[in-house]
């Protein structure tokens, strides 16, 4: 008894550029809402002076906000691939690494402002002068 194989249906390239725009306008809208609600976060926080700032630990929501974005992206162009949906698991293997490097770029900038913002420490024997004058002892 011979089995005949069923041919598989090839995915049409319009379904798969629209299923491949509609999953992108998602994640848009779900990064959007992300990002607004955690802009009103931050902007509602009291204002921190530089000191505070770099003795703070380090705020890992962001980073966790966008690893989430980068797997559920990385999900979608896994399960694309299997489907033989190319165009949607190439943009979203794309927005992986686009998402990826952002991720660097923001740990980067952080970095850089953490060492900016930490102070360097006193001499010894630092008296400070707040005479407009800089007649004060010591300098």
């Amino acid at each position: 008894m011979t089995e005949t194989a069923v041919p598989r249906r090839r995915p049409q390239p319009v379904a798969d550029l629209l299923l491949m725009l509609a999953l992108i306008a998602l994640q848009a809208l779900a990064g959007w809402w992300t990002l607004l609600v955690l802009g009103l976060h931050t902007w509602a926080e009291p204002p921190r002076s530089a000191a505070e700032q770099a003795a703070a630990p380090v705020d890992w929501t962001p980073y966790r906000v966008l690893g989430g974005f980068a797997l559920a992206a990385l999900l979608v162009a896994v399960l694309a691939g299997r489907r033989r949906l190319w165009i949607t698991a190439t943009v979203h293997g794309l927005l992986v690494a686009a998402l990826a490097v952002g991720a660097l770029a923001a740990h980067a900038s952080d970095v850089r402002d953490r060492e900016r913002l930490r102070p360097h420490p006193l001499p010894s024997g630092y008296q400070p002068c707040f005479s407009g004058s800089n007649n004060c002892v010591g300098g």
